[in-house]
């Protein structure tokens, strides 16, 4: 493990930086033409994002904070990104993922949480059964 779980002040130690720098994130993707017009679409976007998020696993894997920093910001960017050519805000976007999650129900399993929903479901209960 790299380092112990933080609390969200300690995540987001800087909320004022963390507008600055996704307004720069922009400025930095139009200047680099990471538009619709330059040929950028959410979906070429998913790529990259995979690509970093491999980069945080393989970080994680092999103990390198460096890595994961790195990957996790890239990701970031990578986001922001797709937010910019969807006209989606990111703070928005986690605003209904909150909503979505806050009352919801389940259980570790191996690390992951299981939603209720899925491990009532016929269909992915399998993928969860004999896994505690």
């Amino acid at each position: 493990m790299i380092s112990e779980s933080k609390s969200a002040d300690q995540v987001f130690s800087d909320k004022d930086a963390f507008e600055i720098l996704a307004d720069n994130v922009f400025r930095w993707g139009v200047a680099r033409n990471i538009t619709l017009e330059g040929g950028a679409t959410p979906l070429s976007q998913i790529k990259k994002l995979k690509e970093e998020v491999q980069e945080i696993e393989e970080g994680l894997i092999s103990g390198n904070r460096k890595e994961v920093v790195d990957g996790i910001g890239d990701s970031l960017v990578v986001l922001l990104m797709i937010c910019r050519l969807t006209g989606i805000d990111l703070v928005d976007a986690l605003r209904v993922a909150y909503g979505e999650i806050k009352d919801r129900k389940g259980k570790m399993i191996n690390g992951i949480f299981v939603k209720e929903s899925d491990l009532n479901n016929e269909q992915t209960k399998w993928i969860y059964k004999g896994e505690e």
